[in-house]
């Protein structure tokens, strides 16, 4: 069901993150992703000058190469447009994720190594986006390879104790996913037998 029409508005502004999972040749992924703000009205600082309405305030883009364990294996990143001329100081310090693993964990390993003023928020937040996007283009490689995946797939080194488990309402313990994906997880036992009990 789409969104209700809204009333009259004015557009104020736009941010777009786009990401796209590559398999590449030699078994390795590829995620490409790319934000850009665009702003409604004509804005201006002194370092741009003048921006015309739609024209990019941020324009920032990462290639992420990732391995079967889904570990950075390499990096690149460009910052297109920015608001200030010190924005682009912080693509080298993009090379300290290398070797970092996009798993549990990721979002706190990401701020404690490019953080701060050794990072931008804008790539920190594309960043977010490429971990969700690795996951989906994880699970498509497995599909590619096998001709079906299962989200038991996903679940990595140990299936008994399934990550996505009550991560959202779809993996909730309580729901028919859970119950037909891991029938014999103790948390999932325990929500449906206190459902049949009811």
């Amino acid at each position: 069901m789409p969104l209700s029409a809204p009333p009259p508005r004015l557009f104020l502004q736009r941010r777009s993150i786009r990401c796209e999972g590559f398999l590449r040749d030699d078994g390795l992924i590829d995620i490409d992703a790319f934000l850009e703000d665009v702003r409604g009205a004509e804005t201006s600082n002194e370092w741009r000058g003048r921006l015309a309405p739609g024209e990019p305030l941020h324009l920032m883009q990462l290639r992420v190469t990732l391995d079967a364990q889904l570990t950075i294996r390499a990096i690149e990143s460009t910052t297109e447009a920015a608001p200030y001329p010190t924005c682009p100081d912080v693509v080298p310090a993009m090379q300290r994720l290398v070797g970092v693993a996009i798993i549990s964990g990721f979002r706190r390993e990401l701020h404690a190594r490019i953080g701060g003023t050794d990072g931008c928020t804008h790539v920190r937040a594309l960043l977010e986006a490429v971990g969700a996007a690795a996951l989906q283009a994880f699970a498509a490689q497995r599909r590619h390879q096998q001709g079906r995946f299962t989200i038991r797939d996903a679940e990595g080194l140990d299936p008994k104790r399934p990550s996505m488990l009550d991560s959202c309402r779809g993996y909730a313990a309580d729901g028919p996913v859970a119950a037909r994906f891991w029938p014999d997880d103790p948390r999932v036992r325990a929500a449906h037998d206190e459902e049949d009990a009811e």
